[in-house]
């Protein structure tokens, strides 16, 4: 078509192709598209072909007669059953068909309108012969000019209906034609079904669809008998004339050159609404993942804010062994308990007994009941974090269709839920609550082992108390050897009193306060750590919807440009056709 171009419609033509392989690479980049990327191509060949008229229609309509009296004889068989099998693209020539390589049968006529037009035969769209509709249907996008053709006796059926309704997404300028109007007895019955058809054509298409009324039959019969007046009679001339008179050239270039902006909107729709679920599907995701960082966060405060009371408990212990060693002093160190106070093996015994008693036995209890109540927390939102995870796959189940095949963006999202899952669940199946409680007590005894609070090496979290009980003893005793009291008894016993007490004060305060800190590090670890767990097992995931949203933004915005770009070709296309003697050279 080139060659009948002027040079600006030639430059116009050039950026089409351009605009359109830039739409076929992105879309070969995004996901296999076949059916869209095919058609895009088909529009990109087409621009270099003849102007293309096809005529379609439920099959009986009189499609092939129609295509006879334009062609100005008898060419195509014509019957009551299919008689087009397949979509033939009639062209001038004498050599007879072909099949092309697209599989369509291309077939040579010598007819003097095929020299400025190529024709194309539809098999009939009806819902009786489903392989002939998908053959007609895959052929329409490439058409520049569709002549719908229906029944004068059964116009417009619902199958019609729903055929033009699936069709109108290219964009394609249609010319309705209502033949067999020889079925009808009176112009009150034509007038009527005319009336019906334009109604419901104008549902269906933008702007006021042009009707025209005829039998085929009669008007092939007036061209043989060159009958012009039963050939006005038949209809006709009234679609000839608009054919070959408003369709003129520059109007078949308009159509020419905006049937493949046509087929590229209707991909790039596609597409764009295809982006527009994939988001929609994906910030759902995300909101979902925030839910799971909320209950980790819920997870993190809950263990905290159960922590805290829990090392009040045990510096309440601590208090207490500190008021009754206080007592144990103010009862001891007096000179009626002499003896006793010299017998150091006693006086040991008595100050573990009613100083230390259950103390560490107490402690205990609090940090094995915490660690285990941790533990059930931890399992629980393991528990929370799979099921979350899980409710991705169920949520997005038939929202995104299988675009692109096994590597499309469904498959690849329901494979990254699964490994997540998969995860999340496996480390369920192995969560052993009491090896995790013991790993927690061994992470909390090593440090407070470090911190000097328990003897290198020891088991169990009642060590902790030694450095207290022995310091204190140590040095208690150590001032009471049976030499010095015997001395300076009456003047040092109330100072070494005094001195026993405040050392006692201040050793518990230090030890309260470097355990409860010592706790505190372990346990705020070990939170960080069980959050850190959980994050790293639906971190792929989260990479996935980042990754996938920023993809489909840079996607929207290609898409949105090139809509643009679309349009302002169109009003390119205007612009120099409105010119005059500007269409052609």
């Amino acid at each position: 078509m080139d060659k009948l171009l002027s040079p600006a419609l030639r430059q116009l033509a050039d950026d089409e192709r351009q605009l359109l392989a830039a739409i076929l690479q992105r879309l070969d980049g995004w996901e296999a598209r076949p059916a869209e990327t095919g058609r895009l191509r088909e529009a990109i060949e087409g621009l270099d072909d003849l102007f293309l008229l096809v005529v379609t229609g439920e099959f009986n309509a009189g499609k092939s007669r129609l295509i006879n009296v334009l062609l100005g004889g008898r060419f195509l068989e014509e019957g009551v059953t299919p008689t087009t099998q397949e979509v033939q693209v009639l062209i001038h020539g004498t050599a007879g068909t072909r099949r092309a390589r697209s599989g369509y049968l291309v077939r040579e006529i010598d007819a003097p309108l095929l020299r400025e037009l190529h024709l194309v035969d539809t098999p009939g769209a009806n819902a009786i012969i489903r392989e002939h509709e998908a053959l007609t249907r895959d052929f329409l996008p490439r058409a520049d000019l569709i002549l719908f053709v229906t029944s004068a006796d059964r116009p417009f059926s619902e199958s019609e209906r729903q055929f033009l309704t699936a069709i109108r997404r290219w964009g394609k300028s249609i010319v309705f034609v209502i033949n067999k109007a020889d079925l009808l007895d009176s112009a009150s019955d034509r007038d009527q079904v005319l009336g019906f058809v334009r109604g419901a054509a104008s549902a269906l298409v933008d702007g006021q669809p042009a009707v025209f009324m005829l039998s085929a039959r009669q008007a092939l019969d007036a061209q043989e008998a060159g009958d012009a007046d039963a050939l006005v009679a038949s209809g006709w001339t009234a679609l000839s004339a608009w054919l070959f008179g408003a369709l003129t050239a520059r109007e078949r270039i308009r159509l020419k050159l905006e049937n493949p902006l046509g087929v590229a909107e209707a991909v790039l729709a596609e597409g764009r609404t295809e982006i527009d679920r994939r988001q929609g599907l994906l910030a759902g995701d995300a909101q979902t993942l925030t839910a799971v960082d909320r209950g980790l966060d819920d997870f993190a405060t809950e263990i905290r804010g159960n922590l805290s009371p829990r090392l009040d408990r045990i510096d309440r212990i601590l208090m207490q062994i500190r008021e009754r060693g206080e007592v144990f002093l103010d009862e001891h160190f007096r000179l009626t308990r002499i003896r006793s106070l010299l017998d150091s093996e006693r006086l040991r015994s008595a100050f573990e007994t009613e100083v230390i008693a259950d103390a560490a036995a107490e402690v205990n209890r609090e940090i094995d009941g915490l660690v285990d109540w941790s533990v059930d927390q931890e399992y629980s939102t393991w528990h929370t974090v799979e099921a979350r995870i899980r409710s991705l796959a169920e949520g997005g189940a038939g929202t995104v269709g299988s675009a692109g095949g096994p590597g499309g963006f469904a498959a690849r999202r329901q494979a990254t839920i699964a490994q997540v899952s998969l995860g999340a669940g496996a480390v369920i199946q192995t969560f052993n609550a009491r090896a995790e409680s013991l790993r927690i007590t061994a992470d909390i005894q090593d440090t407070l082992t470090k911190a000097g609070l328990a003897e290198v090496g020891a088991i169990g979290m009642g060590l902790v108390l030694l450095a207290t009980k022995a310091a204190f003893l140590i040095e208690f005793t150590g001032v009471l050897a049976a030499g010095v009291l015997a001395v300076f008894g009456l003047t040092l016993l109330p100072q070494r009193r005094r001195q026993a007490s405040k050392q006692l004060r201040e050793r518990v305060d230090a030890l309260r306060a470097d355990l409860r800190a010592t706790l505190q590090l372990a346990f705020d670890r070990e939170i960080e750590a069980s959050g850190d767990r959980m994050r790293t097992a639906y971190a792929p995931y989260r990479r996935f919807v980042s990754g996938e949203l920023d993809r489909l933004r840079e996607l929207a915005e290609t898409c949105d440009a090139q809509l643009l770009t679309i349009a302002d070709l169109r009003l390119r296309i205007d612009r120099i056709l409105d010119e005059p003697d500007s269409a052609t050279e």
